[in-house]
């Protein structure tokens, strides 16, 4: 029978607590995340408008159905110059029954090596076709990479878009989690009837990648802690037993 030494058996012990100090200051880490972040409530959000001053500022409702992020904040800018409109636009914008043109959401991210995974923002693009001003409201949601859904952002008012104007809307969502592959998604709800011609919400999708940085860290630190408590069980197994001595 192989028996571990003194000085083996306080190797093991350390390794051991190395490779756990890594999933203890994950677990804190997380707790205090939650903390700062979970408000089953929803929280209201301050929306500014770039535009004339008469505009007038709306507060979109925030529910998070799961452990959120922090608050998402929500931003529309009135694009004046020509060509900054068609370039957020797209190239091939969609015309929704000759009152609209949209574009499709598009995605910006800011990836970090934190637990949080980073920053996302959603942009999405409009322009009033007619002779009149329509007010209209966004949804903004971001699902994970098993469909559920990190945050959601309600009931953006598009207040007045005035004729020829093109406004895009911005939700930033940070803290977005280690979960790399990201859905998200925007439903524009526009008035149910304008001149006669009836209108339905459209809905608009993209994908993106989001590397998770602090995951593969802690993955890792384990295999590395992992191959060096096998290195020293391996030495210890091979270690000559010691020899007993016989009285003569």
């Amino acid at each position: 029978m192989t028996v571990l030494t003194s000085a083996h058996a306080r190797l093991i012990l350390v390794v051991v607590l190395i490779a756990f100090a890594p999933v203890a200051g994950l677990a804190g880490l997380a707790t205090s995340a939650q903390a700062a972040t979970d408000d089953p409530k929803g929280v209201g959000i301050s929306v500014g408008v770039v535009g004339p001053s008469s505009r007038a500022t709306t507060t979109p409702a925030v529910t998070a159905p799961v452990k959120s992020p922090a608050v998402p904040a929500v931003t529309q800018t009135t694009i004046k110059d020509t060509a900054a409109a068609a370039t957020a636009l797209g190239a091939n914008p969609t015309k929704i029954a000759g009152v609209f043109y949209v574009s499709g959401l598009t995605t910006h991210t800011d990836s970090e090596a934190g637990p949080g995974g980073g920053t996302l923002v959603l942009d999405f693009t409009m322009r009033n076709i007619t002779d009149a001003p329509i007010t209209s409201s966004l949804r903004f949601w971001l699902d994970n990479a098993v469909d559920l859904p990190v945050a959601i952002v309600d009931k953006v008012s598009i207040d007045g878009l005035a004729p020829n104007e093109t406004r895009t809307v911005s939700a930033t969502i940070p803290d977005v989690g280690q979960w790399a592959w990201f859905k998200g998604h925007v439903t524009m709800t526009p008035p149910a009837d304008i001149g006669g011609t009836a209108l339905s919400p459209v809905t608009r999708d993209s994908f993106t990648l989001i590397p998770p940085y602090f995951a593969l860290i802690v993955l890792a630190i384990a295999g590395i802690l992992s191959l060096i408590l096998r290195y020293v069980l391996l030495l210890s197994r091979t270690a000559p037993e010691p020899v007993e001595e016989v009285a003569s």
